[in-house]
């Protein structure tokens, strides 16, 4: 792992995505207290992404963001991918399907 590559709170966990060029990207969450900000009590880093969720080419996640679709709220997140772009979305903040891939159509677009 290199370097956390963003933050985003979505229902009641902090998410970070993790920068792995080795082996893909990575994503974990722990519970917070949406009340004070703190991490909740008890709660701890838990991988809930690992090798660029299937594709170890997706090197990081990034620029988390919730989007609310016919009511139901969902985690959307990006990512960096040579081959061009990904994105992702999670209606629980486990198990994420891949949305868009290979740069929406282009493969010289390789983040998002």
């Amino acid at each position: 792992n290199k370097s956390g590559r963003g933050l985003f709170v979505f229902n009641g966990y902090i998410y970070v995505g993790v920068e792995n060029r080795a082996s893909g990207g990575k994503i974990y969450r722990r519970g917070i207290d949406e009340q004070t900000g703190d991490y909740a009590p008890n709660s701890q880093w838990d991988k809930i992404v690992d090798g660029g969720n299937g594709n170890p080419l997706n090197w990081w996640f990034s620029d988390f963001v919730q989007f609310s679709v016919s009511g139901t709220d969902y985690l959307y997140v990006g990512t960096l991918n040579i081959l061009g772009f990904s994105v992702l979305r999670s209606e629980d903040g486990e198990h994420f399907d891949e949305i868009i891939s290979g740069g929406n159509g282009a493969i010289g677009n390789s983040a998002a």
